[in-house]
């Protein structure tokens, strides 16, 4: 449901996905905005309370600790974000989820939507 929500976001908070990973016990994901003004907080808003509303609906429990966090990244260089996204994929890989990234069905570094980048 999460990995679901991750993408069909993109279109109406009008951001970029560029690496996310599902992962049972927590999730990473980089987002940038895809336009001038538009924010990738509030893209973060959006899928914690959709994700939240579907996980409680099918589960009966909460999907957030009170303890998590973001962080900014200013970077915009190219290699930078691609070193980014070998982290969080690898992250499967160190924690014994897969062998290799592309065989996980929950995380990814998605097409642009918003015109590309």
């Amino acid at each position: 449901m999460v990995a679901a929500d991750i993408l069909d976001l993109r279109f109406q908070a009008q951001c970029e996905v560029d690496v996310y990973c599902v992962m049972p016990d927590h999730l990473n994901i980089v987002v940038t905005p895809g336009e001038d003004g538009k924010s990738s907080r509030e893209y973060m808003r959006r899928l914690k309370a959709r994700a939240s509303h579907a996980v409680r609906a099918d589960v009966g429990h909460k999907l957030w600790q009170p303890g998590w966090y973001d962080r900014l990244h200013r970077g915009r260089n190219g290699e930078d974000m691609e070193s980014i996204a070998a982290y969080v994929l690898g992250n499967l890989v160190r924690k014994g989820l897969c062998r290799d990234p592309d065989d996980y069905p929950w995380s990814g570094v998605p097409e642009p939507v918003h015109g590309g980048r």
